[in-house]
């Protein structure tokens, strides 16, 4: 029989980085139906990041399987995955980047 592991509430710490961007990008732009969906779509992928970003902190790069080989922790691909997808929902937006990271770390 297998063992059942504890399952963490994950934490909120990605809200205000997440609604501080979505702020920023609204005020900044101006995103049709469409525009806003992509919005969407790229502040989820950015939670993600987000939330795997503190799993990794917490818990470290690598991992040991059952066979006690040690490998790369499974948040590393959803991290680098998830913020591939919200550099690509920026750049399909027009968004300008390097103007949205200055004003993120002015904050």
């Amino acid at each position: 029989m297998k063992k059942k592991t504890a399952i963490k509430k994950p934490s909120e710490s990605w809200r205000e980085p997440v609604e501080s961007l979505r702020q920023r990008i609204l005020s900044d732009y101006k995103l049709d139906a469409i525009g806003h969906q992509l919005l969407e779509n790229a502040l989820n992928a950015y939670k993600r990041m987000l939330q795997a970003g503190e799993i990794l902190e917490a818990e470290g790069l690598v991992v040991v399987d059952r066979f006690r080989q040690t490998k790369s922790h499974p948040c590393y691909e959803r991290e680098s995955s998830a913020r591939l997808q919200v550099l690509r929902h920026f750049r399909n937006l027009g968004l300008d980047m390097g103007k949205l990271l200055s004003e993120g770390k002015n904050e």
